[in-house]
């Protein structure tokens, strides 16, 4: 709720803070310090102000009249990558099949690889065709050709004597959206996830049973 929101907001800002002096830094910290601001402040306008839109589909009680928005977000996160007990692929269909009842005219996933990369899918279906199943079979068959590419570098990286294991056993998440196309048809370009920022590496400290360590990592921003 609204408390969520406002906690959401100052833990992130006190945490974008601490990294603010780096300059190249700044663009993607005041960007990922903005956005749960907005949220807040949407957060404020519908729930506490009672600012919901007048046009569009509305139903009323004895006490106020409302707007439904129709969008729909789902996700899900693996402690570990490595089980292979949970189905992934049919998990994830279920969830969008359940949000796409709110109104299904596009969808779209992303997630992250062991190796840093990203993976995003979106995908806008035909008149008759199931957006649920559409999307996860594009998205689990874009992991698998990430997986294989993934596969041949690590061996030619074998070959050339620098071959590390592949990081299986990180946590996995998976972010999705259903759209209903309110403000405009349904189009690839307007549906979520959106990416906010160009592919970079950044300086990142991990902490390993040895101690602390600098690792140079991917860094996207997807909203």
């Amino acid at each position: 709720g609204l408390f969520g929101s406002v906690v959401l907001c100052v833990v992130v800002t006190y945490g974008n803070m601490l990294y603010y002096q780096t300059p190249q830094h700044r663009e993607p910290i005041l960007a990922c310090t903005l956005a749960p601001w907005l949220v807040a402040a949407g957060a404020f306008a519908t729930d506490f102000f009672k600012l919901h839109p007048d046009s569009g589909s509305m139903y009323s009680t004895a006490h106020e009249s409302y707007m439904l928005f129709r969008c729909g977000n789902f996700g899900m996160l693996l402690v570990s990558a490595r089980n292979k007990l949970v189905d992934v692929s049919g998990t994830l269909g279920r969830m969008a099949a359940t949000t796409a009842a709110r109104g299904g005219q596009a969808g779209g996933l992303v997630t992250v690889l062991s190796d840093g990369s990203t993976v995003r899918s979106r995908y806008v279906p035909t008149k008759r065709a199931d957006v649920a199943a559409g999307l996860v079979f594009r998205f689990a068959s874009l992991i698998w050709l990430a997986e294989m590419w993934a596969c041949l570098k690590r061996l030619f990286r074998c070959f050339s004597a620098t071959c590390a294991a592949p990081h299986d056993n990180l946590p996995a998440f998976f972010l999705g959206h259903t759209r209903f196309a309110t403000s405009s048809g349904p189009s690839v370009a307007d549906t979520h996830p959106h990416r906010f920022s160009t592919s970079t590496h950044v300086n990142i400290w991990r902490c390993a049973p040895t101690g602390w360590y600098k690792s140079s990592e991917n860094f996207e921003l997807y909203v």
